[in-house]
């Protein structure tokens, strides 16, 4: 009997060391540079040669709301939607609608926050006319 209540205090030990050990936390995955200024300003190139788009740059983002520069405020309304796109990847990573013209004279435009990620400065803005 001493010996099964030996076994089952011993069982209870190791459960109990082996339950307490602290867990690493998931590594968060690395950030990501922003595209240099050359080739964001290929991209623009780029965009700008079909036509059709307006085309601009973020300068800054943060609470929802991303500052776009290179746009002409006149050239758009109130609600229209902007499409952000990953230079590096060369991919749509978010929408946004058209809020305001700022004081500086950037357009400042509400993206989603469920996008795929929050814009960043080097990101293109592309609207297509």
């Amino acid at each position: 009997m001493i010996a099964f209540r030996w076994a089952a205090a011993c069982t209870l030990a190791f459960a109990l060391i082996g339950g307490c050990q602290t867990k690493k936390a998931p590594e968060p995955a690395a950030e990501v540079a922003p595209a240099t200024p050359e080739k964001t300003a290929a991209a623009k190139a780029r965009y700008m040669a079909k036509g059709d788009m307006l085309v601009g740059e973020v300068d800054a983002a943060k609470d929802g709301y991303a500052a776009i520069s290179g746009i002409d405020p006149k050239a758009i309304t109130k609600g229209d939607v902007l499409s952000f796109i990953d230079v590096e990847r060369n991919s749509v990573i978010n929408h946004g609608t058209f809020s305001e013209v700022g004081l500086s004279g950037r357009i400042v435009v509400e993206y989603d926050p469920a996008g795929e990620r929050a814009p960043r400065p080097g990101d293109v803005v592309v609207k297509v006319k």
